[in-house]
């Protein structure tokens, strides 16, 4: 598994620069008032309620909202994720 990839509880959503989906992925501990974000590729785009990790042994965050991009820019979707304790 690479460091592009990235892990869901449901499956494994693979992170390559092939990918036509591009995702800005908002994420943050639960009591943290700032926002980090990176931008990847996915397979397809996230859904509210799914897992993930930015590496195999990373934090896990859960998919809050996903905002889809209805119009050209760079990224297809914005994702917004908040830190998971027990995963």
């Amino acid at each position: 598994m690479s460091d592009t990839e990235l892990e869901l509880g449901t499956g494994t959503i693979y992170g390559n620069d092939n990918s036509d989906t591009v995702v800005l992925v908002f994420y943050k501990a639960a009591g943290d008032e700032m926002w980090q974000n990176d931008t990847r590729n996915f397979d397809r785009v996230p859904i509210t309620g799914e897992f993930l990790t930015m590496s195999r042994d990373g934090d896990w965050y859960e998919v809050k909202a996903v905002l889809h991009m209805a119009f050209p820019l760079d990224y297809d979707a914005e994702l917004y994720c908040v830190k998971v304790e027990d995963r």
